[in-house]
């Protein structure tokens, strides 16, 4: 990844919460909450996973950094939001938890030396991952969600 590449992943990166909070007040209590199925999450749902993988992604990230080559364990996630569940929990506190832990970590990698970004964690399923990679996965991670949550609002309509 060259350095423009990186620099407009960082900025997405960045701007994920903006991007995710301006996205949610678009959506009425009855979308925040809707199932597609009793397998799938819920917009709620969504938003607490969103900051469970946001702490996994802050601690990943500064591993690779302190200790590079530490190995980091897989969770399940959908072990989490039935066994934490997340559907009794107040999402809007996750979302707050997601932009202080996004914005902790922006503030690292907005002016990270070029050296830093080749540092790497050794994830138990998919081995070595450097901090590109990271990036890669935490920028894109968001704009996923959304487009979760408008294929769950499409379905709302056809139901």
């Amino acid at each position: 990844m060259d350095s423009v590449q990186r620099q407009q992943k960082i900025e997405k990166f960045g701007n994920a919460y903006t991007e995710l909070s301006a996205y949610l007040k678009t959506l009425t209590k009855e979308q925040i909450h809707f199932k597609p199925a009793a397998d799938k999450w819920s917009a709620h749902e969504i938003i607490v996973h969103i900051a469970d993988a946001e702490a996994n992604s802050y601690v990943r990230m500064r591993k690779a950094l302190a200790e590079p080559g530490t190995m980091i364990f897989a969770y399940d996630q959908d072990k989490w939001a039935a066994t934490l569940d997340y559907t009794s929990k107040d999402y809007t506190d996750y979302l707050e938890l997601f932009r202080l832990l996004r914005k902790l970590t922006y503030e690292i990698i907005i002016n990270m030396p070029e050296s830093e970004w080749a540092k790497q964690y050794n994830h138990e399923e998919y081995g070595l991952i450097d901090l590109n990679r990271w990036l890669d996965i935490y920028a894109g991670h968001i704009s996923g969600h959304i487009s979760q949550i408008e294929r769950n609002i499409a379905e709302m309509g056809n139901a």
